[in-house]
């Protein structure tokens, strides 16, 4: 079983306040980001509070009526061929407003948009909701981190971290860096096979999203549509350079799943349409640090033609650039211009469709308007919004 210490130390390393609540550790996290993890760590299937506990390595939200709330995929993804051949390395079309939006959700649970600010609670128990119905607290204020081991075929529990849960640090790690991040269902382009996670800076739509005082940096797809809820935001930093970036996530095993990884990833880099490709994966921490040396000193030979994101034995996040650059002009280009029209159509569904159609006119189906938003600055939407 990892410890708390340990979990303490990944969320004090990703910025969040560590606080107490109903005698329990917890941590401060922004309503984004509760947001997200349950979207890439929240139950797979609907369930309840009750059978949701017996399922580690799983948030939860509570409802107070025993529900378990869960956030869909932001960016669904259908399959629907370009109509020239040739002219797109796509094969699948993603549209925001093929998912629920956050005003749907808001009408069905109104008191989780309450607060900005969510507690994250880990090593919890079953008990955990009947404490904070007791104490009239917002159950929906509370998210609840289920960790747990893996046992090995012999029976004897290891330490072990799900690839969902190092799908959220990588993403809440690669946000604060600035970037764009999303699975965007593991089809933002084309090739066989789906990353697990995809992340990039785009200066220019960043930089005046950031002077419209919708985000401060990096972002998640959702904040965009939480603009009531988290009001006028102030820049950390400004974005100075364009990258795009895939990651293949593992979890621990005794396969040697850093190997596997890599060869994902480098298929994946293949494809031409990214900058840099990462391995996701906790306790390398020798191999992330290590650069050079005689492989048999080491126990492995350390490849440097792909980047490592993972954690140590106490929790660190250790980043090791990935040294080559790799990606085709024309094919990046197209992956930003994919993802600004996704940025903007999820930035539309703030507005009644209604609205949007009237924007938008002589637009016959979801599937023109994903090209027909080309027509709409960044500027534009936002004053539609706002106004």
């Amino acid at each position: 079983m990892i410890s708390n210490e340990f979990w303490e130390n990944v969320f004090s390393n990703l910025g969040f306040e560590k606080t107490t609540i109903l005698g329990r550790t917890a941590f401060k996290i922004p309503i984004y980001e509760a947001i997200y993890m349950s979207q890439v760590m929240g139950p797979p299937g609907p369930t309840d509070f009750d059978l949701w506990w017996r399922a580690p390595f799983r948030v939860a939200i509570p409802t107070k009526d025993g529900k378990v709330l869960r956030f869909p995929n932001p960016c669904p993804s259908v399959r629907v061929e370009d109509i020239f051949l040739n002219e797109s390395t796509m094969d699948s079309q993603l549209n925001p407003l093929l998912s629920p939006s956050l005003n749907f959700i808001k009408k069905m649970v109104p008191e989780f948009f309450d607060s900005k600010e969510k507690y994250l609670l880990f090593g919890n128990d079953s008990s955990v909701l009947e404490e904070i119905k007791a104490e009239g607290l917002n159950p929906t204020d509370f998210i609840l981190f289920r960790e747990g081991y893996y046992e090995r075929s012999g029976g004897l529990p290891r330490r072990y971290i799900d690839e969902g849960i190092m799908e959220y640090i990588t993403s809440s790690f690669l946000r604060g860096k600035g970037f764009i991040v999303d699975k965007f269902s593991e089809r933002l382009t084309m090739g066989p096979g789906g990353p697990d996670l995809f992340a990039v800076k785009i200066p220019e739509l960043q930089n005046k999203l950031i002077d419209l005082k919708i985000i401060s940096g990096g972002f998640y797809l959702n904040e965009l549509e939480l603009l009531d809820v988290l009001g006028e935001r102030t820049a950390r930093h400004r974005i100075e350079e364009t990258k795009s970036v895939v990651i293949e996530v593992e979890s621990p095993t005794d396969s040697g799943r850093f190997s596997a990884g890599r060869r994902q990833v480098l298929k994946y880099l293949g494809y031409g349409c990214y900058n840099e490709g990462y391995v996701a994966l906790p306790f390398e921490e020798e191999r992330a640090k290590t650069i050079g040396g005689k492989p048999e000193e080491l126990g492995f030979i350390p490849f440097e033609d792909v980047g490592i994101i993972t954690l140590s034995e106490d929790g660190k996040i250790i980043l090791r650039n990935c040294s080559k650059s790799y990606g085709q002009e024309r094919k990046i280009e197209e992956l930003l211009k994919n993802l600004e029209r996704i940025i903007k159509l999820t930035l539309l569904k703030n507005l009644p469709l209604k609205e949007v159609f009237d924007l938008l006119s002589e637009v016959y189906s979801f599937y023109d308007l994903y090209f027909a938003v080309d027509r709409l600055d960044t500027n534009e939407i936002v004053e539609f919004i706002k106004r």
